[in-house]
């Protein structure tokens, strides 16, 4: 368990990670009251994160003289305290004090962060929790920020299903909920395909009801089987690096 360390009026709280930690993040702007600090190894942040790899160990200031006696302070003023501390306690299997459900805005920042620092894998396990959760009785808007997160995180299974249920489900415009956090890391060929088969669904459902479809089928007794066998399932089920060689 995380173990927070009591701070003088005004000073940041600091919340210890690892207890040879040689690295204290400092998140937040000093003007913000959502400011904190961190204790954490460079050596595990370094082996989930190419980014932070490359900050420890390619001989910039930020990796000079690491030392769990000293630990070297390190602004983020730019990296949100508390997606940065979740991120962190995933990082440092630090799992009782991951949160249990994020909604699907937090989702996106989330994500948009472990993309930053290139460690999405490191967080699948947690992000297929949280995903599973909100994909319920989702409307548009967070299946839409579902597709997002989905892609980003590299989660095709997942993907898949987020996809099946807008094209199958769903009759709302997308980007009905106006613009995401990071929006242009989603390739207009995932949107472009989705509303191509959207159109593609509907036609069949049209197709099925006319009367020329009808006839010859009024006696008979349609089952689930049936009706799913006449629909095929339509989905997109790629990875990241698929949807780049298209």
């Amino acid at each position: 368990m995380a173990t927070p360390h009591a701070s003088s009026a005004g000073a940041r709280p600091r919340v210890v990670l690892a207890k040879r930690g040689d690295v204290l993040l400092k998140l937040g702007n000093a003007n913000d009251e959502t400011t904190s600090e961190l204790v954490v190894s460079s050596n595990t942040l370094s082996m989930a994160s190419p980014v932070f790899d490359a900050m420890f160990n390619s001989g910039f200031a930020e990796g000079q003289n690491l030392s769990s006696a000293s630990p070297r302070a390190i602004s983020l003023p730019e990296d949100d305290p508390f997606y940065m501390t979740i991120l962190c306690n995933i990082l440092h299997f630090k799992t009782s004090a991951v949160p249990v459900r994020l909604e699907s805005i937090q989702l996106i920042n989330f994500t948009v962060l472990c993309d930053k620092y290139d460690c999405v894998e490191a967080v699948q396990t947690s992000c297929r929790i949280w995903i599973a959760d909100l994909t319920h009785n989702a409307d548009i808007w967070n299946l839409e920020r579902l597709l997002f997160s989905t892609y980003l995180l590299d989660l095709p299974k997942e993907f898949s299903l987020v996809t099946r249920i807008i094209i199958q489900e769903t009759a709302d415009p997308m980007s009905a909920g106006g613009p995401l956090p990071g929006r242009d890391l989603l390739p207009l060929v995932i949107i472009d395909r989705i509303q191509q088969d959207r159109k593609a669904r509907l036609s069949q459902i049209i197709a099925f009801l006319t009367p020329q479809s009808v006839q010859g089928k009024v006696n008979r007794v349609f089952s689930r089987k049936d009706y799913e066998s006449y629909f095929s399932v339509t989905s997109c089920h790629v990875s990241r690096k698929e949807v780049g060689e298209l």
